[in-house]
């Protein structure tokens, strides 16, 4: 036996390992000119001891700018990475091993991490090995600006919200998704909670300073519940909705937009049994999410 191997087995019957929580990490990362070759870390991975991958990804990409100036639109970056985030998310190990995800994408060889707590390692690796996250602040930066945020970035507040206050909830609350069976078929759903037979819900978070992208969010989670529903029509489901609100420094154009949007979505999911909840801060969600599942 290794040294390190007689270290962490007396430490486990000792009961003071410093970091219990362990698994292999991995960047993400991008080529924005494929001719160039150059590669950017974009975001972090981390495969559980479950082989359960959870993912981190950047969600400014104006530095980016600096260096392919008009030859690299920053939309379409953030749009790609929001649904590269979305693939990975709950992603099995084995699965990602055989994924392609193009040549602008590609990842580094898994290796060891371990922390305190899933989301710490995460977040550590992030700042580490994602040079684009940090940022000087300015006083350009402290203005009101559009802003863009991963939904696991999102979701990952919400998780933490709940397991701070709503305890009964959180173990089953799942901030980068979670693939449930739903028939003897073998068809699964990707939903962020579900006591099956009772309640599911999926969370969308429309942070994204364009309407269409943040319509595609919350649509992706309308199709997902109606699709339970109408295999399972006795499990009440919920869409919850973050929303961006003023203190987000998107303008008014784009707030009324949005309020029309989700209006004419709320109006549909009532005929069909849907619940809809909204609310502009993750704590705030958090409280919706305890309500409604509490009542279910």
């Amino acid at each position: 036996m290794s040294l390190a191997s007689k270290i962490l087995q007396k430490a486990d019957k000792t009961g003071v390992i410093a970091n219990p929580v362990r698994g292999k990490w991995f960047a993400i990362k991008f080529t924005p000119d494929l001719f160039a070759g150059d590669s950017i870390s974009i975001g972090v991975g981390f495969i559980n001891s479950a082989g359960v991958i959870r993912t981190r990804l950047a969600d400014d990409y104006q530095r980016l700018a600096c260096f392919y100036d008009d030859r690299l639109n920053i939309s379409d970056v953030e749009f790609l990475a929001g649904l590269l985030d979305e693939a990975l998310a709950g992603l099995h190990e084995e699965e990602w091993l055989k994924s392609n995800f193009g040549p602008s994408v590609t990842f580094t060889d898994a290796s060891y991490a371990a922390g305190r707590s899933e989301t710490e390692i995460i977040d550590s690796l992030f700042f580490n090995a994602v040079p684009i996250a940090r940022t000087k602040v300015t006083e350009r930066d402290k203005q009101p600006r559009q802003r863009f945020e991963q939904e696991s970035t999102t979701c990952n507040k919400i998780g933490k919200s709940l397991g701070d206050r709503y305890k009964n909830i959180a173990s089953k609350f799942h901030p980068n998704g979670q693939a449930y069976d739903i028939d003897n078929q073998g068809h699964r759903l990707k939903l962020h909670f579900r006591d099956e037979g009772r309640a599911a819900g999926y969370v969308a978070s429309a942070l994204i300073a364009d309407v269409w992208k943040a319509e595609v969010r919350v649509r992706r989670g309308v199709d997902s519940l109606r699709t339970l529903r109408n295999c399972v029509p006795e499990e009440r489901c919920g869409l919850f909705v973050v929303r961006p609100g003023e203190t987000h420094g998107l303008n008014d154009s784009f707030l009324n937009q949005f309020d029309d949007l989700l209006e004419e979505i709320r109006w549909r999911l009532d005929r069909e049994q849907i619940d809809l909840r909204d609310a502009d801060d993750t704590d705030l969600m958090a409280d919706q999410i305890a309500d409604w599942y509490n009542v279910a």
